[in-house]
């Protein structure tokens, strides 16, 4: 998260060669890509889904991040008010600061008092009460804009995966096609084939082959049916400690996505995973067909919610497709792809009904999160106000505990199974071939 000290360090440098021009002096610092086989529109159409909403979700983030650094100009403000309030230069680096942040999101800066009315000692409370004010206002104003883009992006999510969903009809019905094809196909074969893309899509290590699928078929099994174990829980704990903020103000629970599915295990940035994220957890799949990962970025507490996330990435850093020809596969292996093909499609048809409980937590994050504004009101203490900006960090990132995770994994899924079954069909075409 954008430390506030860096915004105030950047207005205090600002304000410092202004005054230098002045002859002043300067004031202390206030401290899932293309298979070998095409892929259709629908999923092609999808991918680039999830790419709008990673924008949606990073513009959410963004504005968050101003809101907690606003959050932190106010404790300033209350601090300066505390000693008599702030000088014109104090006032003016304030200022400077503010409108930094608010400028990252596009935003007018709330009217504040005028320099000249911190010159006075007898002007300063009262000036810098009012700044503090307009700061308070301004926060409202970006959660209720988080609150519209939430509310947006989590639409666009349940549309897209609506059309997800199809897609993987599509894919039982390429299935169904495979099989109706090898039962019928018989003869002589030739015995290997070369398609790099192919193998670039489906191998694993040095070898590339259908035993891939098995792996990629009960890490599916794994993830999606343990939905409920980690966004579930976690997403049900975040609602109720949204609720309980709205409501009361009570501490929100620091512990609350602690719950992994199988098929995931701990992980290190040291073995190329990128980089950490602060009070995060980083569990893997093991090695899936492509050579890739599924990571998942799991907060260990509210602060950590900035990095919860997931991410589909290479499962060794700078490992290259083997350079091989595929085993052209019997009618009999073929037929097992496509069976197999055909569980995967019917694993993610039954995530709709983790989906539909993910849909209803979001509706009650986003009324518990509509609340969180009146919950701030000018009678809040110092405790209270720190708990609804916990609150407002849970909300923001409710997409990455609930959906974003599952979304790059089915993503991935599909186009790894749609490449198992290009390695079937172009083993079909190799008969009548020796």
């Amino acid at each position: 998260m954008r430390s506030i000290r860096r915004s105030f360090g950047v207005a205090l440098e600002e304000e410092q060669r202004r005054r230098e021009l002045e002859g002043g002096s300067t004031p202390e610092a206030v401290e899932v890509a293309e298979t070998g086989a095409e892929l259709s529109d629908d999923v092609l159409e999808v991918n680039d889904s999830d790419v709008e909403v990673e924008t949606d979700q990073a513009n959410t983030e963004e504005a968050g991040e101003t809101v907690d650094a606003l959050g932190e100009l106010e404790e300033v403000a209350q601090e300066a008010l505390q000693n008599g309030g702030f000088d014109k230069y104090g006032a003016r680096i304030f200022q400077v600061a503010v409108q930094r942040e608010v400028g990252r999101l596009g935003l007018s800066v709330k009217p504040m008092p005028a320099l000249e009315d911190f010159g006075a000692a007898s002007s300063r409370t009262r000036a810098t009460q009012f700044a503090l004010e307009a700061v308070g206002d301004q926060i409202k104003d970006i959660w209720k804009k988080i609150i519209e883009a939430l509310k947006k992006a989590w639409k666009f999510i349940e549309d897209h995966w609506n059309k997800l969903f199809g897609a993987y009809e599509t894919l039982d019905k390429r299935a169904d096609a495979l099989l109706a094809a090898a039962a019928k196909t018989t003869g002589d074969k030739k015995e290997n084939f070369a398609s790099p893309g192919i193998v670039k899509e489906i191998y694993i290590g040095s070898a590339a082959g259908q035993a891939g699928m098995a792996v990629l078929k009960k890490t599916a099994e794994e993830i999606f049916n343990g939905w409920k174990a980690m966004a579930g829980t976690a997403g049900e704990a975040a609602v109720t400690a949204l609720e309980a903020i709205a409501t009361s103000g009570a501490a929100p629970t620091e512990s609350f996505s602690s719950h992994a599915p199988a098929g995931l295990t701990a992980a290190s940035t040291d073995q190329g995973h990128g980089e950490a994220r602060p009070n995060t957890k980083l569990l893997s799949t093991p090695e899936l067909p492509g050579g890739k990962a599924v990571l998942f970025f799991q907060a260990e507490n509210i602060d950590g919610l900035a990095g919860q996330g997931g991410t589909v990435t290479e499962f060794k850093k700078g490992s290259k497709a083997p350079e091989l020809e595929l085993k052209t596969l019997t009618s009999q292996e073929v037929i097992a792809l496509a069976k197999e093909a055909k569980a995967i499609a019917g694993i993610l048809k039954n995530y709709r009904s983790s989906k539909e409980a993910a849909s209803n937590l979001k509706k009650k994050a986003i009324s518990a999160a509509e609340k969180l504004d009146g919950a701030a009101g000018k009678e809040a203490d110092e405790a209270k106000k720190a708990n609804i900006q916990k609150a407002q960090k849970i909300a923001s990132a409710f997409p990455n505990i609930v959906d974003q995770p599952y979304v790059k994994f089915a993503l991935y899924t599909l186009s790894a199974t749609k490449a198992f079954l290009a390695y079937g069909e172009q083993s079909l075409k190799q008969y009548g071939k020796k």
